[in-house]
């Protein structure tokens, strides 16, 4: 492809600028400061649009380039692709799309796919190649030839996708990073929260948890089995002996009171003296001497008063052996007592412990009941894990596997782009250096004369420049599908003489078929194609 028309409304110093650019060689020339960096950067930005993004720079894009005392910051650029095609886009760089026009000036915008992120990218559409690939190959800008570690391995892996799928966006790097995320998703690690293996994990430890409890409480209900069968057994046990208390406790309380008053006072006694009383009275009535009635009245009144002291004595007697002996029972009677109180309060407390045991065996039969189901639903959370487990396997099988691919790939990555990088390098450094290697350690690779390898970084600037310079005008044919046109500013700074003569040569004969635009401060470049007759547009900014 090539560019065609620009014209620039207003973008950075460049204001109401209209340029023409050719086939072939075009060399742009203007004092430092002139604003060729700028119209560079008015290229790329029609193609992908000038971002708001700092992307590593002290000022974005978009802020750097915007006129300060100008409305008006867009453009218009005409271009043509391989196939003939031609096509002009307009942008105004404030708005995040910009209008596509054919060769006969019909908007073909909606043509084209938009995404989120990069709005509507018609140029990587149509060339297949995305601004940090385009930028890290066919655009070389000032000081900035060397490529960073990450760029040349960006620019390696672009061309291993093209080389193994034919496609340079199927990135085995994306396959890889997309296989680390759906694995991370479908399965999660021990870093990972709310992923399957962790939600899984998470439900065998409180199973397994709540599981020992209930094996536990199993145990301890066997164990209680025997404690409600021995309270039983004490609770009969003391029910007895206080049945039995209360037993004794009656045949004491209960005292016969008719025998207790025949104890205290003999009838035998009170009949006789009965008997005497009314002989002496008999007597007394009958006799008519009363003396000898008198003492026969005094011997029954002796005898009376005898039986009386006698039965008094008795009686005495009798009263304080049964006092002392119904003490004795009423602390008999009273120690029953007691000991009845105490069993039936050791009765209600040991009953009292039965049903809590009873309680709790039955809460606890009741919490059994959910054990098999527990034990069950563990066994399928064993299985989900080994599914789980199973499936990550996969994936790092599928991971390995992948890396391995990759590496042969990159073993045998484009025979075309590596015979260019060497054959370029030869070339330009006069035949000094024929072979050269990518790494992803140390990067470009250089044989020296005497055979050994070297890293790039060890060679002079000049020599470094025309290595990377070398990487990515061989890589610029192979992350297309357009012949892309190649831009260089100042980027034959540090070159020699000899070295520029040597390139310009090279791009001339082995790059006709690229448009090539030369950014440049200095009459050199002029001088040495007008040297060696090679045909070339003068533009001066």
């Amino acid at each position: 492809m090539r560019f065609n028309h620009l014209k620039i409304n207003g973008f950075g110093k460049l204001i109401k600028k209209e340029l023409e650019l050719k086939p072939g060689i075009n060399v742009i020339y203007g004092e430092n400061e002139a604003g060729k960096s700028t119209l560079m950067k008015f290229l790329t930005a029609m193609l992908y649009g000038a971002s708001k993004n700092k992307n590593g720079k002290s000022i974005p894009d978009f802020d750097k380039y915007k006129p300060w005392a100008l409305e008006e910051f867009s453009g218009r650029l005409e271009y043509t692709l391989d196939s003939g095609e031609n096509f002009d886009v307009y942008r105004e760089f404030k708005k995040k799309n910009p209008i596509i026009y054919d060769e006969d000036k019909k908007d073909i915008t909606k043509e084209f796919k938009e995404t989120k992120s990069k709005g509507i990218a018609f140029f990587e559409e149509q060339t297949g190649i995305d601004e940090e690939t385009y930028l890290n190959t066919a655009i070389i800008e000032q000081e900035e030839v060397k490529l960073a570690q990450n760029s040349q391995n960006a620019i390696i892996q672009k061309i291993s996708n093209k080389v193994s799928s034919g496609d340079d966006n199927i990135s085995y790097k994306k396959t890889l990073a997309l296989l680390t995320k759906l694995q991370g998703d479908k399965i999660g690690t021990d870093r990972t929260q709310n992923r399957p293996i962790n939600r899984v994990n998470a439900e065998i430890g409180k199973l397994e948890g709540k599981i020992r409890e209930l094996e536990d409480i199993k145990k301890d209900s066997k164990s209680s089995d025997t404690e409600l069968e021995i309270f039983k057994k004490n609770i009969e046990i003391y029910e007895k002996e206080k049945d039995e208390k209360l037993k004794n406790l009656s045949e004491n309380s209960n005292l016969d009171v008719l025998q207790e008053v025949e104890k205290r006072f003999p009838i035998t006694d009170y009949i006789i003296l009965g008997v005497l009383i009314i002989i002496v009275a008999l007597l007394l009535v009958f006799l008519e001497n009363k003396i000898i009635g008198l003492v026969a009245l005094l011997a029954p009144a002796a005898q009376i008063a005898r039986l009386v002291i006698n039965d008094q004595k008795q009686v005495k007697a009798k009263h304080l052996a049964e006092e002392e002996e119904n003490k004795l029972k009423e602390e008999k009677i009273n120690s029953l007592t007691e000991d009845i109180k105490a069993y039936e309060k050791e009765i209600e407390k040991m009953k009292k412990d039965l049903y809590e045991i009873e309680f709790c065996k039955k809460s606890d039969e009741k919490s059994l009941e959910e054990l098999p189901n527990l034990v069950q639903k563990l066994d399928d959370l064993y299985e989900e894990k080994a599914e789980l487990m199973s499936l990550n396997n996969s994936f790092n099988i599928a991971k390995e596997c992948l890396d391995l691919a990759y590496e042969e790939v990159k073993k045998n990555i484009s025979p075309q782009f590596s015979y260019n990088l060497c054959k370029t390098m030869e070339k330009i450094s006069d035949g000094k250096y024929n072979f050269v290697k990518v790494t992803d350690d140390e990067g470009l690779v250089v044989e020296l004369e005497n055979g050994q390898y070297v890293s790039a970084d060890r060679l002079s600037v000049g020599t470094i420049d025309q290595l990377y310079l070398s990487l990515r005008l061989s890589a610029v044919g192979e992350v297309s599908n357009e012949i892309l046109p190649i831009m260089l500013d100042e980027a034959f700074a540090y070159f020699d003489n000899e070295r520029l003569r040597n390139v310009l040569e090279y791009l001339a004969k082995e790059y006709s078929d690229h448009q090539i635009l030369i950014f440049t401060c200095s009459n050199r470049e002029e001088a040495i194609l007008d040297a060696l007759n090679i045909e070339y547009n003068y533009i001066e900014v």
